[in-house]
């Protein structure tokens, strides 16, 4: 069987190679016909093991079956030898009743055979006499039912070249809806960005140690962020498929104009109370002299002096805002509105 099957494949391989050949003429025809006997014979290896697969619980069966009819014979002929102690003694009549017994046999799995076969042909012969007879007695409900399977095969046919179409169109779409670059330039992209707004808030906030000797120290920060769909929809117009290195002075101009930290020294004159000098106050009279007592006690007054103050100033800017009037064509424009409402397809 293994043999037929592979001496079929490889005729059916060789013809088809010797087709291909005939019908194309190439520089490279040697080896495109290399290539196809490869192909060709794969195939014909794939069948084989696909038809093996199909008929192992058939030949399962017939191999149980023909234990079993081995297995009867010898257990009858055990029986046969106990009861007749005569066949012990010549072997070629031991070989004779042997060889009558699976003749038996096999008759008798013939005539079982036959016997299913002709059931069956009977049942089947009983169940199209049944549908042509309803269909005679009942002409116009087989033609509804006919109409009706006729519509579901239809259906399920524009149904299936619908989800084709549209497999085809969604596949056409996405390679303009898309990210294009590696998903490791991606996250590089936005990791090194936040670094970016990070460490210009921590420079901000600690302005108190990068700026000592200031009396006062007054901030005003915006909060700093990216949208980061906007910011990858952004570069994939630009640069199609980036890396962070391409694109890092782009990302560079886009950052100094979305944020600005300023830090701003100022100086005021103010006033506090201070002792300006002494002064002599009469606080009471010797009671002997009479004379007047006199004791000195502090003056105060205001006096101004200057208080240095630092204002620390961030200022942000919507992503948005610093990203759209870079994208100077109508294009351009659409391309990021369209990975805008995909989100690139993640």
């Amino acid at each position: 069987m293994i043999k037929k099957v592979s001496a079929a494949a490889a005729i059916e391989a060789n013809s088809r190679v010797h087709g291909k050949l005939n019908e194309v003429e190439r520089e490279n025809s040697a080896v495109e016909a290399s290539h196809r006997a490869e192909m060709y014979g794969e195939q014909a290896a794939v069948r084989f093991v696909r038809q093996r697969s199909r008929t192992s619980r058939e030949r399962r069966f017939r191999k149980a079956e023909r234990e079993n009819i081995k297995a009867n014979i010898d257990r009858r002929y055990i029986q046969m030898v106990k009861s007749n102690p005569e066949l012990k003694k010549n072997a070629y009549k031991r070989h004779l009743h042997k060889k009558r017994m699976q003749k038996q046999f096999k008759n008798k799995s013939k005539e079982t055979a036959v016997k299913a076969g002709k059931k069956t042909g009977e049942t089947i012969g009983d169940s199209v006499k049944a549908v042509f007879g309803f269909i005679k007695n009942h002409p116009v409900l087989t033609l509804i039912l006919a109409v009706c399977f006729l519509t579901v095969i239809v259906v399920q046919s524009c149904a299936g070249m619908a989800l084709t179409m549209l497999g085809g169109l969604g596949g056409a779409l996405s390679g303009g809806t898309s990210y294009l670059a590696a998903d490791g330039e991606l996250d590089e992209t936005l990791r090194r960005y936040g670094e970016w707004e990070n460490g210009l808030l921590s420079a901000a906030e600690n302005a108190e140690i990068s700026h000592p000797g200031y009396d006062e120290y007054i901030y005003s920060l915006d909060t700093p962020g990216h949208a980061p769909d906007s910011l990858l929809a952004y570069l994939t117009v630009k640069y199609g498929a980036f890396t962070f290195e391409a694109a890092e002075p782009e990302l560079r101009d886009i950052f100094d104009g979305q944020y600005a930290l300023t830090f701003t020294p100022s100086a005021e004159i103010r006033y506090r109370r201070e002792q300006v000098g002494w002064e002599q106050v009469i606080t009471g009279y010797d009671p002997v002299t009479g004379a007047p007592v006199v004791s000195w006690v502090p003056v105060y007054g205001w006096v101004d002096y200057d208080w240095q103050i630092l204002t620390v100033t961030l200022n942000a800017r919507s992503f948005e805002d610093v990203i759209i009037p870079r994208l100077a064509t109508r294009d351009e424009q659409e391309r990021y509105a369209v990975i805008m409402l995909t989100k690139g397809n993640r």
